[in-house]
């Protein structure tokens, strides 16, 4: 993971989103008092596909968060961190920056839309999960897709239940791409996974392309962007990395964000929530 100067594009622009947003007695809102590096294996019922995953927390007033890929090893925190500025981290690894980042925003977002409160069993949470985030691109399908076809969807990092929802919509053709190489070449629910190499391919042919925020921390989400931008392609966006970030992401054009802020469904039994965001039509 190396370092990186500030950034462009659009984790760039919520760099210097931040910085108008923040008022001047901003300090606590930007101190990082905590830092986490969790790794985990998942699989939540023998149906379903086993994950293994690794995220950062980073703690100011709000805790962020920034899923990364296994192959980039890692990440090890330094206790330096303790009292650092999160906008300024830029010796950090990219997660750690994203996460410093949706840290700060957890005290600048405005509320959400709507919010959905997740209970009981970690397969149940996930259903309702997958459930509201089908219903934003469903919504978006009935805007979008022009009547002369079947309505295309693609899925961009593959959630096992979002994708078994999206098969589910009848008449609907449903399309999905991961980098993950333990993924992508085989299928699932029907639908064969594309490498993420053909993800820009897939969303430009889609009416609505359902992106995960992890998006962000590989690098590919400005060019989905741009894809999208250029063929009227309408994106839902799920949330985990960078969840607080979902008010902003609907600024540059991301028509629907369903963001899941820490503590994640898979806390265990327990209440936790959605939040959906909409971009002003």
């Amino acid at each position: 993971m190396e370092d990186e100067q500030r950034p462009d594009g659009i984790l760039g622009t919520l760099y210097d989103r931040a910085q108008e947003l923040l008022p001047s007695n901003s300090q606590q809102m930007k101190t990082i008092r905590g830092a986490w590096s969790s790794e985990y294996a998942l699989r939540l019922t023998d149906d379903h596909t086993a994950f293994h995953l690794h995220y950062v927390r980073v703690q100011t007033l709000h805790q962020g968060c920034c899923y990364y890929a296994h192959a980039d090893g890692r990440v090890v925190l330094d206790r330096d961190l303790l009292g650092r500025s999160a906008l300024d981290v830029w010796d950090q690894p990219k997660a750690v920056r994203i996460a410093a980042l949706d840290a700060v925003y957890g005290s600048l977002k405005p509320p959400a839309i709507e919010t959905v409160i997740l209970d009981g069993a970690n397969i149940d949470k996930s259903q309702v999960r997958a459930h509201v985030v089908c219903a934003e691109a469903t919504m978006l399908l009935e805007m979008r897709h022009p009547g002369s076809r079947p309505p295309r969807v693609v899925l961009v990092g593959i959630v096992g239940d979002i994708l078994r929802e999206l098969t589910a919509c009848k008449g609907v053709e449903v399309a999905a791409s991961d980098f993950d190489s333990t993924l992508f070449g085989r299928s699932m629910h029907g639908v064969y996974v594309e490498s993420g190499a053909a993800t820009q391919a897939l969303v430009a042919n889609a009416d609505v392309a359902v992106v995960t925020g992890m998006t962000l921390s590989n690098g590919s989400l400005d060019g989905i962007l741009a894809v999208a931008r250029d063929t009227g392609t309408a994106i839902v966006l799920f949330a985990e990395t960078g969840a607080n970030f979902a008010a902003e992401y609907c600024r540059p054009g991301i028509d629907a964000v369903v963001s899941e802020p820490y503590p994640f469904y898979l806390s265990g039994p327990g209440p936790t929530k959605l939040e959906v965001y909409r971009r002003s039509r």
